[in-house]
């Protein structure tokens, strides 16, 4: 990675977690390859106001409830008010980076950000030392984003308090297939998606679901 930044102390903080968090996603994804040629660039922003110009001169018609973002090989991140937000932050953000490296088709948006919410934590849990117990972060997800409409996303939601909904929701949606089902296909259902199966199709094909209607079925079990 090439770090830009203005305070050096918290840019070493976030170079060694990069490269700690992109080895945990790596080694995690079975079977993939990082594609990418050149080091990937991350540029800190140090407060909100640095964050919020870049966004209006650099970056119209981004997301405005974004804290951080990732486009293709590069990451701009937005320094947290601490350094365990800063790194819970990296750690979505690194998932997307990583992703871009390794997988040459963008993914469905609900995979995209299920994948960064779920290593956001345990990457950083890792980093840590700490034995978080994966299925106990998995229990009484109440509120919801259907998952046949889930799985149609193109774009957020535009009510702001829906978008919440849709992070959890992804992320109990890779949840589920990482704890419920052999970790080993994982990849392999990323790469049916990328070849351009639908989402139903590749959850037929590559973990036995018989179709989306039953995929949201035992979903739905998995998350009470």
């Amino acid at each position: 990675f090439v770090v830009h930044y203005e305070n050096g102390i918290f840019a070493a903080k976030v170079a060694r977690l990069a490269e700690f968090f992109y080895t945990f996603i790596a080694a995690d994804l079975q079977g993939a390859e990082d594609r990418a040629r050149d080091r990937s660039h991350i540029f800190i922003f140090r407060n909100e106001k640095d964050w919020k110009t870049f966004q209006r001169v650099y970056w119209e018609g981004g997301l405005e409830w974004s804290f951080s973002m990732v486009e293709g090989p590069v990451m701009y991140l937005q320094q947290a008010d601490n350094v365990s937000s800063s790194a819970e932050v990296l750690g979505h953000e690194m998932t997307h980076l990583v992703i871009n490296r390794f997988f040459t088709q963008r993914l469905p948006l609900w995979l995209n950000e299920g994948m960064a919410e779920w290593y956001g934590e345990f990457a950083y849990a890792a980093f840590k030392g700490i034995k978080k117990s994966k299925r106990a972060q998995f229990q009484g997800l109440r509120s919801t984003i259907p998952v046949p409409q889930l799985l149609e996303m193109t774009s957020y939601p535009a009510d702001p308090n829906a978008v919440r909904y849709f992070y959890d929701t992804s992320k109990h949606v890779v949840g589920f297939l990482q704890l419920e089902r052999p970790p080993e296909k994982f990849v392999p259902f990323v790469n049916a998606l990328m070849q351009g199966a639908d989402a139903a199709g590749a959850l037929t094909e590559v973990y036995g679901f018989a179709g989306a209607a039953d995929f949201a079925a035992q979903f739905d079990k998995f998350r009470r």
